[in-house]
């Protein structure tokens, strides 16, 4: 069935994803080179296309473990690749903003891969739930 909860917890790694293209991960501040005033550029998922890219296999991923509901085995795996998806959208966000200036800021935005890595977690572990009651179920009636 598509009303299990795993596909709520799919469904909110989609919006994390979708909001980790919106939401910086961090900011940088340059001085202008004619002025006295201080720019500021906010680095986001769609700042790099290799990010662009992750977060857009990480929203495949999960959209597709959510209709593979008759297949928990490959729905497992899916949940699975999309946790590393995750993982490592977040640690390319951190090399990406430990390579740059002294000035850079870490924002809210580094921590949304790491809920949806949590929430891809939250998924699995619901499928396994979902396979050890049917092999309860199973068990009973033979």
């Amino acid at each position: 069935m598509i009303q299990r909860k795993q596909t709520i917890w799919l469904l909110l790694s989609i919006i994390f994803m979708v909001f980790s293209i919106y939401i910086p991960f961090g900011h940088q501040a340059h001085a202008a080179p004619t002025e006295s005033a201080v720019v500021t550029i906010d680095m986001k998922a769609n700042f790099n296309f290799i990010l662009t890219i992750i977060v857009a296999v990480s929203i495949a991923l999960a959209g597709f473990g959510i209709f593979l509901f008759k297949n928990r085995g490959l729905q497992k795996m899916i949940c699975l690749l999309g946790f590393v998806s995750s993982i490592v959208l977040g640690i390319y966000e951190f090399i990406l903003a430990n390579n740059k200036a002294d000035n850079y800021v870490l924002s809210f935005g580094i921590a949304l891969p790491v809920g949806s890595a949590l929430l891809f977690l939250m998924a699995w572990s619901g499928i396994n739930a979902d396979e050890k009651l049917i092999k309860s179920i199973d068990r009973l009636r033979d």
